[in-house]
C-alpha cells in the first residue's frame, strides 16, 4: 500500500510538472533607461572623444567600471535608441546622434529625435497602434502593454514609464484639447543602425509596421543598433524549445531585412 501510494504521488507530481504552462516571452523588450540617459551617454562620447571613445575611457569619465552591469546597461540604452554603435571596445556616435547634437536646422533635429524614439520597437508599435488616436493613460495603457504586447505584469509599470518619459523627452508626446497623442508623422521608420536621415518628410507608408516583429534581441556585429538586446542570463534561461523558436524568429527577421535592402538597392 505504501509503495502504491508513493508511486501515485510521483505520477501526480510528474503530470503537474509536464502540464505547467510555459512562460510567454514578449518580443517587445524595452531599454533599462529612458532617452535622457541615452542622450547623456552619447553626448559624452561626442564631446570627449569627438564622436568615438573606448569603453574604458568612457567608463572612467562616468566613474563606473567598464565591466559593471550599470555601465553595460547605460551604453546599451544609447545603442538601442540609435545614438551609438559599438565595434570591438569602441563606441561611436551615429549620424542620428549628430543630427540631434549638431543639427543643420530645427526640423532635422525634430525628425532625428522622433526617429530615435521609434528605434525602440515597443515604442514604435505603440505609436502605430495609436496613430491618430488619443493615447490611453494610467492603468488602461498598462493593461494594453500587458495584454496586447505581452509585457510581463511585474515590468509593465517600468515599460509605461520608459515609454512616456522618452516620448516627452523626444517631443513625440503631444497634448491637444485635453487629449494626448504620440506624434511621429514627420519621421521615417527606423533603419538598420539608424544610419541616415531623409531630407524630405517621408510618406506615412514608411511608418507602417513590418510584417513580423524584430527578434527578442541578440546583438550582431553590424546590426546591433537596430535590435533590442537581452542579457546573457535571460538567454541562458531559455529551454531548448524556447531557444529554437527564438533562433528561428531571429533568422527570419534577418532574411527579411536582407531582402528589403536588396530591393531598395535595385530601386536606387
Amino acid at each position: 500500500m505504501t509503495t502504491e501510494h508513493s508511486d501515485n504521488d510521483t505520477k501526480t507530481q510528474t503530470e503537474s510538472t509536464t502540464t505547467r504552462p510555459k512562460r510567454v516571452r514578449s518580443p517587445y523588450l524595452f531599454p533599462a533607461y529612458n532617452f535622457v540617459m541615452a542622450r547623456q551617454i552619447a553626448e559624452r562620447v561626442e564631446r570627449d572623444g569627438g564622436g568615438s571613445l573606448s569603453e574604458e575611457t568612457l567608463a572612467i569619465a562616468l566613474c563606473l567600471s567598464a565591466k559593471s552591469s550599470g555601465f553595460h546597461l547605460k551604453t546599451l540604452t544609447a545603442r538601442q535608441f540609435g545614438l551609438l554603435t559599438k565595434q570591438g571596445e569602441t563606441l561611436s556616435t551615429t549620424p542620428l546622434a549628430k543630427a540631434i547634437f549638431k543639427p543643420k536646422n530645427e526640423d532635422e533635429k525634430k525628425r532625428a529625435l522622433a526617429e530615435s524614439f521609434l528605434a525602440i520597437h515597443l515604442f514604435r508599435e505603440v505609436a502605430n497602434r495609436f496613430r491618430g488616436q488619443n493615447l490611453p493613460q494610467g492603468s488602461t495603457l498598462r493593461n494594453i502593454l500587458e495584454r496586447e504586447f505581452g509585457i510581463d505584469s511585474k515590468r509593465v509599470t517600468d515599460a509605461e514609464r520608459m515609454l512616456m518619459d522618452s516620448a516627452r523627452e523626444t517631443g513625440v508626446l503631444i497634448t491637444s484639447g485635453g487629449n494626448t497623442y504620440l506624434s511621429t508623422e514627420r519621421t521615417t521608420a527606423p533603419r538598420t543602425n539608424a544610419e541616415s536621415l531623409v531630407d524630405q518628410p517621408p510618406s506615412l507608408e514608411s511608418l507602417k509596421p513590418t510584417s513580423s516583429p524584430p527578434p527578442v534581441g541578440v546583438r550582431t556585429p553590424h546590426t546591433d543598433t537596430g535590435l533590442l538586446t537581452i542579457t546573457e542570463e535571460d538567454l541562458a534561461s531559455f529551454d531548448d524549445e524556447e531557444f529554437n523558436q527564438y533562433l528561428t524568429l531571429y533568422l527570419k527577421i534577418m532574411k527579411d531585412r536582407v531582402m528589403k535592402d536588396r530591393v531598395r538597392i535595385k530601386k536606387n
